[in-house]
This record gives structure tokens, sequence and C-alpha cells, in this order.
């Protein structure tokens, strides 16, 4: 055998070699032994499968979830450690901003995480309280007695403008937020470039979610009011009927049917209006272009943008 043709009998030996070695690989965290998979198909397929949550929440460019024992899991953007640094904490409720979340312990106190460049996790307050809302960069929580606390970027009065009083619910937004008192009536600070302050409806309503620059509320009949900036028809393209739920995103809304359907409208730019899955829901939540719901299985379901993997990064098991 001459030099040329040794060298190719080489050459050929180990390009077979790398064949095989591809072909038996399964990836990243794979096992090189085929037939442990093979054995039990059942095993990968649960590695796989979604945790389940009894409650959500999106935020800017991330989301979270409750589990059943109240651990939170995030997902998303970690610029600020709103995923990475959330704690390994039993909680009650959670609400996502921006770039931060918070949460209630099963203590009632506050606890707070991710960016923190206008106090929104050094100012959170100590007491009790029993309901948390996270704005853009602010905060809103409410106490047992019905005071407003907020903490975090006030350049608005969005935190300074909390009125007093007893209320029964606050929703924290872009820059300004809103409450609804005992007789369900709204009161709104802060920000009022696109009267999402001035412009509040009259009447008395049961629920209210504030955007980032509008905001929207639900009545006793199930009716949808929403009001403050409307470039992309987020507060004028409300439908008609009756709902159990109503949020507000950046340029858009959603709602949830009694029967479980969502329906949302405005800024379809990432799909966080036509994208919407069909069958029942029983929550749901929008952030700030992206949307997540709950099914009755307690499944998660979430669309719109993903860059940050906010929709697609559902943890596994």
């Amino acid at each position: 055998m001459n030099r040329r043709s040794h060298l190719s009998l080489l050459l050929l030996i180990f390009l077979l070699a790398a064949c095989l070695s591809a072909c038996t690989s399964r990836g990243p965290g794979g096992d090189d032994d085929d037939s442990a998979g093979d054995d039990d198909d059942s095993a990968g397929d649960d590695d796989d499968a979604p945790l389940t949550f009894n409650a959500l929440t999106a935020g800017g460019y991330h989301s979270c979830g409750r589990q059943d024992d109240g651990r939170v899991r995030c997902w998303g953007q970690d610029l600020y450690g709103q995923v990475g640094e959330t704690p390994l904490q039993s909680f009650t409720s959670m609400a996502a901003g921006w770039f931060h979340s918070c949460g209630i312990r099963d203590d009632s106190t506050l606890r707070c995480w991710g960016q923190d460049d206008e106090g929104q996790i050094a100012a959170t307050p100590e007491g009790a309280f029993d309901s948390v809302s996270a704005g853009g960069l602010h905060s809103c929580a409410l106490s047992g007695s019905g005071d407003i606390t907020c903490w975090g970027w006030d350049e608005h009065n969005q935190v300074a403008g909390a009125p007093a009083g007893a209320f029964a619910a606050v929703a924290a937004g872009g820059a300004h937020s809103c409450a609804l008192d005992s007789a369900g009536l709204i009161t709104c600070w802060g920000s009022d470039e696109h009267t999402q302050v001035s412009g509040k409806p009259g009447g008395s309503f049961t629920s209210i979610s504030t955007g980032v620059y509008h905001s929207c509320a639900l009545d006793a009949a199930g009716a949808v009011t929403c009001w403050g900036y409307d470039e992309d028809g987020q507060s004028s393209g409300v439908p008609l009927g009756s709902f159990s739920r109503v949020v507000a995103g950046s340029g858009h809304s959603c709602a949830l049917t009694d029967t479980g359907a969502i329906q949302c409208w405005g800024d379809d730019y990432y799909g966080q209006v036509s994208d919407v899955p069909n069958g029942g829901f029983v929550g749901l939540w929008a952030g700030y272009y992206h949307n997540c719901a709950l099914d009755a299985a307690d499944v998660v379901w979430c669309w719109g943008w993903d860059e940050e993997g906010q929709v697609s990064g559902v943890p596994t098991l």
C-alpha cells in the first residue's frame, strides 16, 4: 500500500468513527445509552412536562407562576435578577412589574426582588398586607384595613399621591396607579399624560387593572370600561358582553368571558391579540407585550412577544 492509499484509509476510518459518534449522541444532557430511553419513553416525557400553577403574573419581559406549595417560579428576562433571584419561600400572592416582582409571604409580609434603581426593592415597606400590585418601576400594597402603601419611582407622584382611606383593591400601572374603594368607586393618581387619571369613569366597579398608559375596570354586570391612551384601540375597542376578568397590558387589553373564553383587543404587533388560545380558562394576566392564562387543569398558556422567553420558557418538571 503506497503512502497516499494509507492516508486515504486512515481518513475513511476517522470519518466512519465520527459518523457513528454523532448518530448515537442525544444532544446536550442526553444519555449515550439509547436503550435507557427505549425501555421507558414515559420517563423522558415526564421530564419535559410543564409545571402546573394555581396563579400567574405577567410582567414587562418575564412571567411568574405560583405552585400549590406556595413556591414561585419565574421565567423570561433575568437582566436584574427578576427570575434568578426569586426567593425560595412560600407566597400567598405575587405580582410582576416591568423588571421586578413582589410577593406576599405566608406571614403577610412583603418580599420583592429584581431591579432596584428606584427603590422598588430597598424601599419595600414592613408590616402586614393582603395584596400587592407591581407597576412599571413602583409597587403598591393594600393592608388588611384597606390602607394603600406605594414605593419606588415617584416622578409623577404615583407613590406619594396614594390616597388616604379604606380601599378594596389597588393596581399599579406604568406611571400611575388606581384603586377601588368599598363602594366600587375609582380613584387614580400619578401621570395623567394620556388622561389615565382624569379620564376615570364614574359609577361602581368590582375590579380594576392598570396598564402602561391606560386602565380597565369591570362592573357588577360584567361589562368592561377602559380609559387612557388609545392609539391602538386598547381603550375604545372594548368588546360587548359579560366578562369575569379584565387585564390591561402595554398597548392591548384582554378579558375573560363567563364561559372561560379569552378576548383581546388593541396592539397586535407581537400576536398578543390575534394569537389568543382557544379553550376554557380560569385565569388571565397581561404583561407588556404578552399574556398568560391558566386552564382548568392549571396548565399555563402564554402568547405574544417571546424574545426573552417570557412565553415559551415555562418551567418543566
